[in-house]
């Protein structure tokens, strides 16, 4: 078993569950994959995940979904070091990157890894003072994501935080033709190699706009193609 800090506890998929082509796939791409979003993006992926970090209130157990390869939660450790973080992948060699990521900065952080899909998780009720979600809810189609949101919240202290960074349509013009080209592209990509279900992009604002919420910070970056939004529960 990969060790990287003091605890390492990996949560093995069920055996039908690694058979499936989205596991498959993103376990094959995982070794790859900074490299895909460097090509496409150069570092504005990155700049997007830790742009409001310094605004994430300090929390005692945060809830990281689908981190990926880990550059997320590198950052998100140094920032909090005292914080407990639970990091949930479907990937277990995403899960060993992320262990990876964190062994460079030492082995004194408190992280348990998960690798489950989101949508068999249950969690107690309020057991995180927040949640993270780095470009993950777009793997999702709308009705699924009307179930998995609130399931999410459950999970969420009152007065909680949820940190959410996703790809948005910019609202015309060129910025939005080069929007279509960026995400049609990567959505093609991921059906080839995940299986990907979810095939338009989605008007987070509404989906946001119809929970108990309220937005504490909000930032677009990329031409308006990225979106880093804080939200805390109300």
């Amino acid at each position: 078993m990969v060790s990287a800090c003091r605890r390492f506890v990996l949560v093995f998929m069920m055996e039908r569950e690694k058979e499936l082509p989205t596991v498959r796939g993103y376990d094959r791409i995982a070794k790859v994959y900074r490299f895909l979003e460097w090509t496409l993006f150069r570092g504005a992926l990155q700049r997007a995940r830790v742009s409001l970090l310094s605004e994430v209130p300090n929390c005692r157990k945060m809830l990281l979904l689908g981190d990926g390869d880990g550059r997320f939660l590198k950052q998100f450790v140094i920032a909090q070091p005292r914080c407990s973080v639970v990091s949930v992948d479907l990937s277990v060699e995403m899960l060993k990157l992320q262990a990876n990521e964190v062994r460079k900065v030492g082995d004194q952080f408190c992280v348990d890894w998960v690798c489950r899909d989101v949508r068999e998780l249950d969690f107690p009720e309020a057991c995180f003072d927040g949640v993270s979600t780095v470009f993950f809810l777009d793997c999702f189609t709308p009705d699924e994501i009307s179930v998995l949101l609130p399931q999410i919240m459950r999970w969420i202290r009152p007065g909680g935080v949820i940190h959410f960074v996703e790809f948005q349509l910019p609202a015309k013009g060129w910025r939005r033709f080069r929007g279509v080209f960026y995400l049609g592209l990567m959505h093609l990509f991921f059906r080839w190699q995940t299986g990907l279900q979810n095939r338009q992009v989605q008007n987070f604002d509404e989906v946001f706009r119809g929970l108990p919420v309220t937005l504490i910070a909000d930032r677009s970056s990329n031409y308006g193609l990225i979106r880093s939004s804080l939200y805390r529960l109300k």
